[in-house]
């Protein structure tokens, strides 16, 4: 934590830096939260302008410039320490990090992520939704680690795919939401609201997603019944990666609880968690979930 009052974040963009500019235009300067550093892989990238326009320090890591990814990073890392930085904001940077550069700023790095995940993480997750045939897509905040948009997430928030299909519109749409979305993300950090440590406290103390079991799946509650299926039959999930999951699941009943009524879902196996809903206040179910099927 930075010695003074204000909160301090870096960001690190590689294009453009309309994230940048949305924090710019809407967190810093504002309840003691200030950007007092920019980094960039991409020389000439605007991201820096905008950050020079605003008085505040930018500099360019390209990757040709050192030997190896994790001399670079390395490099990013004294920079951004330096500048007695609380939290690492990657607002449309588009390099993996070093594990070593995850371990230092471990719990201090958040990424904004075009999908619901853990749907379509990765690259080109518009492409892969738009794939995919979904109807509904959206973006995420959430807390970077070691895997491929698998940390911890913060907020989310469902973007509808536009009639026809149409790439650009929907990027419009997802970007625009990007820009309200992180900013929200930043205050709530800055704030003390939101950590690493609470979401997993929380899932911890307050509700065992494993022992509960969240049916995972667009399932009728006979089709449930008979597969027995749980949250936690996806692969192996630690306690913040659950947190997703549940995401999930609450968007998946809630469009259950529409179809079958409230009774159906209710029958679910592990449909008791929906008791525990407002323990899971890092991803909050839907309106009316939890009183439709309290019923």
């Amino acid at each position: 934590m930075s010695s003074g009052s204000a909160f301090r974040i870096a960001v690190l963009a590689s294009g453009t830096g309309t994230n940048l500019q949305a924090i710019l235009d809407t967190v810093h300067g504002r309840d003691e939260i200030e950007v007092v550093a920019v980094a960039s892989d991409k020389p000439g990238a605007m991201a820096l302008d905008r950050a020079t326009d605003a008085g505040i320090a930018a500099e360019c890591f390209p990757r040709d410039g050192f030997d190896s990814r994790e001399k670079r990073d390395a490099a990013i890392s004294e920079w951004v320490a330096g500048h007695e930085v609380d939290l690492v904001v990657l607002a449309g940077y588009m390099q993996l990090l070093s594990p070593e550069f995850i371990d230092r700023w471990r719990n201090r790095i958040v990424n904004v992520h075009p999908a619901l995940l853990p749907s379509f993480p990765g690259l080109d997750a518009i492409g892969q939704a738009l794939e995919a045939g979904v109807e509904v897509t959206g973006v995420t905040v959430h807390f970077v680690d070691e895997g491929v948009d698998t940390g911890a997430p913060i907020l989310q928030r469902a973007v509808p795919v536009p009639p026809g299909r149409d790439r650009d519109a929907l990027e419009d749409a997802v970007h625009a939401t990007e820009h309200e979305l992180l900013p929200e993300a930043i205050r709530a950090i800055a704030s003390g609201r939101v950590s690493a440590e609470r979401i997993a406290e929380a899932l911890a103390s307050k509700v065992d997603v494993e022992k509960t079991g969240v049916p995972f799946g667009n399932l009728t509650a006979e089709e449930a019944r008979a597969q027995g299926q749980r949250l936690t039959d996806v692969g192996t999930w630690g306690p913040l990666q659950r947190v997703a999951k549940v995401a999930h699941a609450w968007k998946l009943l809630a469009a259950q609880m529409e179809r079958d009524g409230a009774a159906a879902v209710r029958e679910l196996p592990g449909a008791d968690v929906i008791e525990h809903a407002e323990s899971l206040w890092v991803i909050p179910p839907p309106e009316g979930l939890v009183e439709g099927i309290r019923g």
